[in-house]
């Protein structure tokens, strides 16, 4: 129906404020979603923010598309769309859309929206304690910052920033180097 080769639903716990992937389709929406986690920036976070992003095959600004071309093993990233998922007044979410040839339709951010908008509505009927308990567990970063936080002594954005800055450092994915952290006990990996 919607014309793409995949899509990713993130949401945005209130509790913790860092996006957390509830659903993909495949590999490369995985990949594109771990580096929207690894940098903490990218089409999703300014989705997150509340503004629409549609990005022609290879466009984005560096680092993002550099780390999309490392991550999926190829030259360029591909077309790529992120709208907000909203309840009345609140971002709730985000999907995150790809396709190698993108139909003319989804060129309209309009359909875009609406389609958002139905997940949206989806979700806001849900009870309050459902995305929470949901995403409860479901990220490593979360302990892993906690962790950090402990060992580094430092507040939660910092943390953060430290896990991002190892995950980027050795080019792997943010919830791999958050199980690092856990395993190493939130101690320094490099002595």
């Amino acid at each position: 129906m919607l014309g793409v080769d995949g899509v990713s639903m993130s949401m945005l716990p209130r509790a913790t404020g860092l996006r957390v992937v509830l659903a993909s389709t495949g590999q490369v929406s995985d990949d594109l979603e771990a580096v929207e986690d690894v940098l903490g920036l990218g089409p999703a976070h300014v989705a997150a923010a509340g503004s629409d992003v549609l990005l022609e095959p290879g466009a984005g600004a560096a680092p993002w598309t550099s780390l999309v071309a490392e991550f999926l093993h190829r030259s360029r990233p591909p077309w790529v769309a992120a709208v907000p998922l909203r309840d009345d007044s609140n971002v709730l979410g985000v999907l995150l859309l790809h396709a190698e040839h993108p139909t003319a339709a989804l060129w309209s951010p309009r359909w875009l929206r609406e389609i958002a908008g139905a997940v949206g509505l989806l979700l806001a009927m849900q009870p309050p304690t459902w995305l929470e308990a949901t995403l409860d567990g479901r990220h490593a970063a979360n302990r892993a910052i906690g962790m950090l936080m402990t060992t580094q002594r430092t507040d939660a954005s910092t943390a953060l920033a430290i896990l991002r800055a190892r995950a980027f450092a050795n080019g792997a994915r943010l919830d791999t180097t958050a199980w690092d952290v856990i395993r190493n006990g939130g101690r320094d990996d490099h002595g």
